[in-house]
């Protein structure tokens, strides 16, 4: 029950679309996330998950972006096509196992 009210209170003042979108973001747990990282002159993009509390996982990268704009639209792009085929796979694997 205190979890409720809380969840409300922080939702007070928020439109519905913001709601809707911290309820699902709050389902659902990204387990994968992107780093956008500068090296010397050059951007590096990473797909990257946590492992555990203190270990992060890279699963994806590229590097040689000249600008970090560059480097996020291609880490968001590739994040969706990456989950997208994680999920395939887990399918597969689940019919595999049934």
């Amino acid at each position: 029950m205190l979890m409720r009210k809380l969840l409300v209170i922080d939702l007070v003042g928020l439109d519905l679309s913001a709601i809707q979108e911290k309820s699902n973001r709050m389902a659902k747990g990204n387990k994968y996330d992107v780093r956008v990282v500068k090296n010397d002159t050059v951007w590096s993009a990473e797909i990257v998950r946590r492992a555990s509390k203190k270990k992060i996982v890279v699963s994806k990268s590229q590097g040689g972006f000249s600008s970090e704009e560059q480097a996020q639209i291609w880490a968001q792009k590739e994040l969706m096509t990456f989950v997208e085929n994680l999920s395939k796979r887990n399918k597969k694997h689940d019919e595999k196992r049934n």
